[in-house]
C-alpha cells in the first residue's frame, strides 16, 4: 500500500474512542509538528530556489493555540515580488481544530489534507504532499496576482 493510501485508510478507519484524551492527542499532533518541520521548510526553500530566484523567506513552525482552543502550525514562503503585489505568503498549515476528531495538513488558498500521528518514516512520505500542497499554493497566487510576481517565470520570458 502507498503511505498516502495508507494514511486516509488510518484517517477513515481511526477510532474516536481510543482511550486517548483531547490532552494525549494534543500532544502527538504537537509531535508531528516537530517531525514534519525539517520536511516542510525543505519544500518552501525548494520554491524559493527554483520559483523566486532565493529572494523569499520561509518562516514559522510554531504551534500555537487557536481562539476556538484548536491548534495551529503554520509555515509561510513570502518574496519581495509577491509582497509588492499583495499577495499573501504561500502557506503550509497543519491544524487539528477543537471540535476535529483528526489533524489536517492544508495550504492557505486549498484544502486538507489528513495528518495523522507520524513517525520519522511517516513525516518524510508527506514530501510528495507537501509539495503538492506548496505548488498549488503558489498557483493559485499567481493565479490572484499574476506570474510577474515569480522571478523564475520572468526571467523566462521573452523581451518585447
Amino acid at each position: 500500500m502507498h503511505p498516502y493510501t495508507a494514511s486516509l485508510l488510518r484517517q477513515f478507519t481511526a477510532d474516536a474512542d481510543d482511550g486517548a484524551t483531547r490532552l494525549d492527542r494534543e500532544r502527538r499532533f504537537m509531535g508531528s509538528v516537530v517531525l514534519l518541520g525539517p520536511i516542510v521548510r525543505a519544500v518552501l526553500h525548494e520554491l524559493d530556489h527554483e520559483l523566486l530566484a532565493d529572494t523569499g523567506s520561509v518562516e514559522g513552525g510554531d504551534v500555537v493555540r487557536l481562539p476556538d482552543q484548536g491548534l495551529q502550525a503554520r509555515w509561510t514562503l513570502s518574496w519581495p515580488q509577491g509582497r509588492a503585489a499583495g499577495a499573501a505568503p504561500v502557506s503550509i498549515l497543519a491544524r487539528f481544530a477543537a471540535d476535529a476528531r483528526h489533524p489536517e495538513l492544508c495550504g492557505g488558498t486549498i484544502g486538507a489534507w489528513p495528518l495523522n500521528d507520524v513517525s520519522r518514516d511517516d513525516a518524510r512520505a508527506e514530501l510528495p504532499t507537501l509539495r503538492a500542497i506548496a505548488a498549488a499554493e503558489i498557483y493559485e497566487l499567481v493565479q490572484a496576482s499574476g506570474d510577474r510576481i515569480i522571478p523564475a517565470a520572468s526571467s523566462r520570458r521573452p523581451p518585447r
